[in-house]
C-alpha cells in the first residue's frame, strides 16, 4: 500500500486576512507522525503559506494524490481559514441559506481569486474516487461565516459577498449534480471525512505540548499517539470528541463516510473491524452515557463496561465486561449512570446495552411532533431538471408515520427511477438540530444529512435529494413494489449522531414527548410497473 498525502496549512494570509499562528505546526505534526506511522510506501507534498495558492491545491489534488489507485490511501489534510460564499444562482436549490463553505487559500480573497468551494472539493474527490483509492479528508478549520481559530483572541475573517459566478468553479453543474448526489442515485465519491467541528460552529486553537495547535488536530494526533493499536475511524474521533469537550463544549467534531462499512476501517488502512455497536461513558461528577432517549434507551436498562481500547469485534461473542452499569435518568441525548463497581474517573469506556440490537430499538422508537415545530414535503422531480419539483405529500410534523407512495415515470420513451426531494422546515422558536436516517431492509443505518447534522433557525429548510428503486432482482421475481423507511429526529441542543450509522449486520447497542425532542417515520413506498424494464 501506499499512502499519498497532500498536507496544507496556511498561517500566514496576506493582508488585510488575519493571520493564524497554529496551521504550520499542524501540518508539521501531522507529517512527523506520518513519517513514523506508516509503514508502507508514504509519499507526502506539503504545501504551507504562499505555496498553498489557489491553482496549485487543485492542481496537487488531481496530480499527487490522483496517483492512487487500488489498495492506496490517499489523505488531503486542511489547517486554516473556512468560510461563506454566495452559492451561484443556478445552484441555488441546493442550499437552504444560499451559502457554501468554503476552504480560504493564501490567494482565496485577491481581486480574481476564488475560496475552494465544498462542491468542488466534491467533485475532486468524485473524480480520485473513480481510481479506487481509500480517500481520508481531515479539515481542521471553521465551516461557519467567520473561521475563528482562537480561544482567546477571535480571529475571524468575514463570509465573501462577492457572487460566485458558475464559471468560477472548476467543473460543470452537470458533474457537480453528479458529485453531490444522494445515497440512492448516483453515489459521491467514496471517502472518509473528519471535520473539526460542524458547519454551524468554530474551530478553535489552542497550546499544546508549548505549541500553538488547532484543537482538533493537537487531540486527533495525542489520541494516535497513545493508543495501544490502530483505532478505527469510529473509534479515533469518539476518543478526540471526548478530548475536546473537556476543554470546550462549543466544539463538536463532525465524522462522516459515504459507505458507513469504512467508519470500521483502521485509520488510514484498507483493514475493517466491524464492532458491537457501542456508546460512550464517562465520569463528570458522575458517570454519563453519551446516548439517550434519541438513540433508542430507556431507565434501567443494563449496559456492560469495556475498556475504550477493547475491539468489540462484531464476529465475536462480547467479552465479560470490566463492570456493568444501569441507566438511571435519561435525557434526550444522554443518560445518567450507577455503575456496579469502582471504575477510573479519568478513562473512557465503551457502554454496551446487555440486551436488544441497536437497529430494532431505533426503529421501534417512534415519537410524533408537538404542532408548530416541523414542518414536512416531500417532491418528486424529473432527472434532469431537479429545479422543477412536483409536490407529492406533506405533513405538519405532528402524525408519525409520514406516508407518501412514488411511482417510476416514463418520459421521451425512457423510464425513471424516482427522484425525490424531502423538505424540512423549521418553525420552532429554537433553534432545531437535525438527522434524517434511513433504515434499510438489511439493518443497515445510514444519515442522510451531510456532515451527520444540520442545524435550522426558525424559518429555515433543509432539503434533503434522493432516489429511491425497486432493484431489478425483486422486479424480475414478480416484486413490483418497494419501501423505504426513513427516520428524522430533532432536537434543541446537537447530539451525537456518529453511534447510528451500520452497515447491514444486526448489532448490540441499541417517553413522553417534549417540545425540545421530535422523531418521525417516514414511509414511502415505491411503485415500479411491468413496462419499465430498463431505466434510467
Amino acid at each position: 500500500m501506499t499512502l499519498f498525502a497532500l498536507l496544507v496549512g496556511i498561517n500566514n494570509y496576506p493582508p488585510p486576512l488575519p493571520a493564524l499562528r497554529g496551521c504550520v505546526n499542524d501540518v508539521q505534526g501531522v507529517a512527523g507522525y506520518l513519517q513514523k506511522a506508516v509503514s508502507g510506501d508514504l509519499r507526502p507534498l506539503i504545501l504551507l503559506d504562499e505555496e498553498a495558492k489557489r491553482d496549485r491545491v487543485i492542481a496537487a489534488f488531481r496530480d499527487h494524490l490522483g496517483q492512487a489507485g487500488a489498495g492506496d490511501t490517499a489523505l488531503f489534510y486542511f489547517a486554516g481559514h473556512g468560510s461563506q460564499q454566495k452559492i451561484p444562482p443556478s445552484l441555488a436549490y441546493l442550499e437552504a441559506d444560499l451559502q457554501i463553505e468554503t476552504l480560504v487559500l493564501w490567494d482565496s480573497r485577491a481581486p480574481k481569486g476564488w475560496d475552494l468551494a465544498d462542491k468542488e472539493i466534491a467533485v475532486l474527490i468524485h473524480d480520485l474516487a473513480k481510481r479506487g483509492a481509500h480517500i481520508v479528508v481531515i479539515l481542521d478549520c471553521c465551516h461557519s461565516g467567520t473561521a475563528t481559530r482562537g480561544e482567546n483572541d477571535q480571529r475571524q475573517i468575514a463570509s465573501d459577498v462577492r457572487i460566485r459566478p458558475l464559471e468560477s468553479l472548476i467543473t460543470s453543474l452537470t458533474t457537480i449534480r453528479g458529485a453531490l448526489t444522494s445515497a440512492w442515485d448516483v453515489e459521491p465519491g467514496r471517502h472518509v471525512l473528519l471535520a473539526a467541528c460542524r458547519d454551524f460552529q468554530l474551530a478553535s486553537e489552542g497550546v499544546d505540548n508549548g505549541e500553538r495547535h488547532g484543537l482538533f488536530t493537537a487531540s486527533l494526533l495525542n489520541v494516535l499517539r497513545t493508543s495501544s493499536r490502530l483505532p478505527t475511524y469510529r473509534d479515533l474521533m469518539a476518543a478526540t470528541s471526548y478530548r475536546i469537550s473537556a476543554r470546550t463544549t462549543k466544539q463538536l467534531p463532525a465524522l462522516e463516510a459515504t459507505h458507513p462499512d469504512d467508519l470500521d476501517r483502521v485509520f488510514l488502512g484498507s483493514l475493517r473491524a466491524e464492532t458491537h455497536r457501542y456508546y460512550i461513558a464517562h465520569h463528570e461528577q458522575e458517570w454519563l452515557l453519551e446516548g439517550g432517549a434519541i438513540h433508542g434507551l430507556r431507565t434501567e436498562e443494563t449496559l456492560g463496561l469495556y475498556a475504550f481500547d477493547a475491539p468489540l469485534l462484531a464476529a465475536e461473542a462480547l467479552p465479560v465486561p470490566l463492570t456493568t452499569a444501569a441507566i438511571t435518568a435519561v435525557q434526550p441525548h444522554q443518560a445518567v449512570l450507577a455503575v456496579s463497581s469502582p471504575l477510573s474517573s479519568d478513562k473512557l469506556y465503551k457502554a454496551v446495552p446487555v440486551t436488544g440490537l441497536f437497529y430494532q430499538k431505533l426503529a421501534q422508537t417512534v415519537f410524533c411532533a408537538p404542532p408548530d415545530l416541523l414542518e414536512i414535503a416531500l417532491y418528486q422531480y424529473a432527472a434532469d431538471n431537479p429545479k422543477a419539483a412536483e409536490q407529492i405529500a406533506s405533513s405538519d410534523g405532528t402524525r408519525s408515520p409520514f406516508a407518501a407512495q412514488l411511482s417510476y415515470r416514463e418520459q421521451a420513451g425512457a423510464w425513471y427511477f424516482p427522484r425525490f426531494e424531502l423538505r424540512i422546515t423549521c418553525r420552532a422558536k429554537d433553534t432545531l438540530y437535525i438527522a434524517l436516517l434511513l433504515l434499510g431492509e438489511d439493518s443497515s443505518i445510514r444519515n442522510l444529512i451531510p456532515g451527520g447534522l444540520a442545524r435550522l433557525e426558525h424559518g429555515q429548510t433543509q432539503t434533503v435529494r434522493a432516489g429511491a428503486r425497486v432493484e431489478d432482482a425483486a422486479w424480475q421475481s414478480g416484486r413490483h413494489d418497494g419501501h423505504e423507511r426513513l427516520k428524522l429526529i430533532a432536537h434543541t441542543a446537537p447530539f451525537n449522531t456518529a453511534v447510528f450509522e451500520q452497515s447491514g449486520t444486526l448489532r448490540r447497542g441499541g417517553h413522553d414527548l417534549t417540545s425540545v425532542q421530535v422523531m418521525l417515520d417516514v414511509n414511502i413506498t415505491i411503485l415500479r410497473p411491468d413496462e419499465a424494464r430498463v431505466v434510467r
